[in-house]
């Protein structure tokens, strides 16, 4: 078993096992500060996604985003190695998809690609001050981070998926900042 591997057991563990008062409480502030920030970059295009088990959920951010009459970039999993992006307008507009989570329905909703400068608020299993990310582990956000065009990519996640360093291969791409827990973390890239 590779050290990747067994740290995201542990971290899968203690992302499951968290209290849900503290798990309510850290959502509701990781939500207001991303929101915050969002507004201060005076974001035009953002991509998100839909949790999946027991990651942070971003659906009050979600729908205040929608209620500003604005498309969500949501990623669908297309195959072993692919997300497509699609720009949502509702929460009635995705479908059970890939591994019990919500995604865009593409008969709907057609892909498209993420338009230049947008703003990507990334999932993840661990993260570390300085912005690296552990993944799932199919190096999907990797790929789309990639691109040169893309705006900031910020890693969404509750305190107890911090840890000191990770295992960071040549493929793995650096975050411009974390929140955790209700805490901005990393990087310079975005103004407090």
């Amino acid at each position: 078993m590779s050290n990747k591997t067994a740290l995201r057991q542990v971290l899968r563990r203690q992302r499951a096992t968290l209290d849900p008062l503290t798990a309510a409480a850290e959502t509701a502030v990781t939500v207001a500060l991303a929101w915050e920030i969002i507004h201060r970059l005076a974001v035009d295009h953002l991509a998100s996604y839909v949790a999946s088990g027991s990651e942070l959920t971003l659906t009050t951010l979600h729908d205040r985003w929608w209620a500003l009459g604005r498309p969500l970039w949501l990623p669908r999993v297309v195959d072993d190695t692919t997300l497509t992006w699609h720009p949502v307008r509702s929460e009635a507009e995705l479908s059970p998809g890939s591994f019990g989570i919500l995604e865009p329905n593409p008969a709907w909703i057609p892909a498209r690609p993420l338009p230049a400068g947008t703003l990507i608020l990334v999932p993840g299993v661990g993260f570390t001050v300085a912005g690296d990310r552990l993944g799932q582990g199919k190096g999907y956000y990797d790929r789309v981070l990639a691109a040169p065009d893309l705006g900031p990519a910020i890693g969404i996640g509750f305190s107890c998926q911090l840890v000191p360093d990770l295992p960071v291969e040549a493929h793995d791409r650096r975050l411009a900042g974390v929140i955790a827990g209700g805490r901005w973390l990393a990087g310079p890239a975005i103004p407090r």
